[in-house]
């Protein structure tokens, strides 16, 4: 008797395993969808300066964006040069369902990390905030604007850097996406 109550127990189980597994997981929803625009490989130019008194100086990078596993991130890679020196470096983005923003991390060759606390996409435009650190410690609170082309080949866009209270331009940029990658790749 012990013998036909265990074998059921595990037939039991077996059962509720397989069932289990598969139950259909979560998928992305229609917010996910909208960080689909950067997916692809682009050529970014872009002018930056350091202050508000000092000059702007050219910068080009490359970046290759693609959907993680799961389709719930992107992941950037970038490389670049600035001011003579190389660099590269890796950003995720997602999707907070609760705050009910999109969200990046990114890390960079040259000491350079941060976040975007908020990003929200409306229509062909991306209003970003982020915060960032170097690796001597300064700290930077920045926002930016992303404007897409309607097929979302290109992108322009420029940023404010806040300093002493004060909001100061010290990024512009204009990107092409040179390869199109879509959501399935």
């Amino acid at each position: 008797m012990k013998r036909s109550a265990i074998a059921v127990g595990l037939v039991l189980l077996l059962f509720a395993v397989a069932s289990q597994a598969q139950a259909p997981g979560p998928t992305p929803g229609p917010e996910h969808q909208k960080m689909h625009v950067w997916l692809g490989d682009w050529t970014i130019d872009e002018e930056t300066r350091d202050s508000p008194t000092e000059p702007w100086y050219k910068n080009t990078f490359t970046m290759q964006v693609r959907l993680m596993p799961g389709r719930f991130f992107n992941e950037a890679r970038w490389k670049g040069n600035i001011k003579g020196q190389d660099v590269s470096g890796v950003e995720i983005e997602g999707y907070d369902p609760i705050k009910k923003v999109n969200f990046t991390s990114f890390f960079g060759s040259n000491g350079w990390r941060g976040g975007v606390t908020s990003a929200v996409y409306k229509g062909n435009m991306e209003e970003v905030n982020y915060t960032g650190m170097f690796a001597d410690g300064k700290r930077i609170e920045a926002r930016c604007t992303w404007n897409f082309a309607a097929d979302s080949m290109s992108v322009s866009g420029s940023c404010d850097q806040l300093s002493d209270g004060k909001w100061w331009p010290f990024r512009k940029v204009k990107g092409v996406k040179v390869k199109a990658i879509s959501k399935n790749e």
